[in-house]
């Protein structure tokens, strides 16, 4: 569970398809992903799959001052 406003219940999942790993974003406020060594994504109401490791923020930027992040590592 993600404690912030901008992040709503059912805001995203990930899913394993086939040995990999798929970030759906359902919101309003989008997912922003970032994969390390890329530039930052922003999905909303679509999925990315993700690899390496990085971060995701839900309903602002991975950049944002004190953004409440959650880290990957595929």
């Amino acid at each position: 569970m993600v404690a912030d406003r901008r992040a709503s219940r059912h805001h995203t999942r990930i899913e394993r398809r086939r040995g990999r790993f798929v970030l759906v974003d359902h919101s309003s406020n989008g997912t922003s992903v970032r994969i390390s060594g890329e530039l930052e994504v922003v999905l909303r109401r679509d999925e990315l799959m993700l690899r390496a490791s990085g971060q995701i923020a839900l309903g602002q930027s991975t950049g944002d001052p004190d953004p409440v992040l959650v880290e990957f590592e595929c």
